[in-house]
């Protein structure tokens, strides 16, 4: 060092060296997530770092004492670095949700006269994400207790190097899949959101995303598939809404206005509204009769569906989920609901 700096100079040296830890951040903030997910911490520190490291290099490395190559490095590496924080950020932020579907094989066509569905929030538990492995055998488990035909589902999480916990769930249970993001990212190694499970095939997979937001970063989305039956079809959608009741009954009001040019629609949505809200009368006078209307969770089904309820219960809670998995085990936050349709012949 004391080398260099009989070359350089001391303030090159500062100037370069500063440079130099900034853009080894940066490149970690884009390489991170890829092999494991990254904790909100640790991001901000590789995000903001950078970029506050390359504004305290620029006053340094512009001096007219340095030489012009270290001037040149100084001011091209920090300009890197302000340039990938504010990439990262809006990529973050805005860039576009992704849907996966598979599990394609595992459906089979049928003309059922009953089906069981059931709605759950699985509690991703990001940022402490223990033990994840482990949660999706627990959980594939409970659900295969179930005996569901139709699983919405909640907060479903996809990690780096990790397989998606729905595909991990339909692999279990024989089932089709269709999964969309909503908050997180590929970027940070973690994602989550809606994901809707099949023993019959899935068509016509969309996402919305819901509006407005409560924060910029944080999503919130609706996942919408056709069931293919070969009578009575359904059109399943899976939601999650905002948790402050405020915006989610935006949200609720914005999601019952465009469920309402739908034909035979069933929701399985987390709105984080109780069945006497503002939010859940918007989707009920849109057509909607609320199944099971105590909690947050709710099961919506369409007056024209084609089916009509047969039963609907609560399940899930602390004492079956020990009973089912041999040990207690906080399966999620949230109970399950299970709602058995009876097909409607006309």
């Amino acid at each position: 060092m004391d080398r260099v700096s009989a070359v350089l100079g001391p303030r090159s040296v500062v100037a370069l060296s500063l440079v130099t830890v900034a853009l080894v951040m940066a490149a970690a903030l884009w390489t991170l997530g890829a092999v494991t997910p990254m904790r909100p911490l640790p991001l901000r520190v590789l995000l903001f770092g950078s970029a506050l490291l390359a504004q305290i290099t620029l006053p340094i490395g512009r001096g007219a004492d340095l030489g012009r190559p270290v001037r040149l490095a100084t001011g091209v590496g920090a300009g890197v670095c302000l340039l990938s924080s504010a990439t990262f950020l809006l990529v973050f932020v805005y860039g576009p949700g992704r849907i996966a579907t598979g599990g394609l094989t595992r459906a089979e066509p049928g003309a059922p006269q009953a089906l069981r569905v059931v709605g759950f929030n699985a509690l991703h538990g990001y940022p402490r994400l223990s033990d994840p492995e482990g949660r999706a055998a627990d959980l594939a488990r409970a659900l295969r207790h179930l005996e569901p035909d139709v699983v919405l589902l909640q907060e479903t999480w996809c990690l780096a190097r990790q397989s998606c916990l729905v595909d991990r769930l339909a692999e279990e249970l024989g089932m089709t899949w269709a999964w969309t993001s909503a908050n997180g990212s590929p970027l940070i190694g973690f994602e989550e959101g809606c994901a809707i499970l099949s023993r019959f095939p899935l068509s016509e997979v969309e996402r919305w995303s819901l509006r407005p937001r409560a924060r910029p970063w944080r999503k919130r989305t609706a996942l919408l598939a056709k069931l293919d039956l070969e009578a009575r079809s359904l059109r399943l959608v899976c939601a999650h809404l905002e948790s402050s009741p405020r915006v989610a009954t935006e949200q609720a009001r914005w999601l019952a206005g465009r469920l309402g040019a739908l034909d035979s629609v069933l929701v399985g949505a987390d709105l984080n509204l109780d069945g006497a809200s503002d939010g859940v009368r918007a989707l009920t006078e849109a057509g909607l009769v609320d199944v099971i209307p105590d909690g947050i969770d709710h099961v919506l089904l369409a007056e024209d569906a084609g089916w009509r309820v047969a039963s609907a219960e609560v399940r899930l809670d602390a004492g079956e989920v020990s009973r089912v998995l041999g040990r207690d085990v906080e399966l999620s936050d949230h109970p399950a609901l299970v709602v058995d349709l009876v097909r409607e012949d006309r």
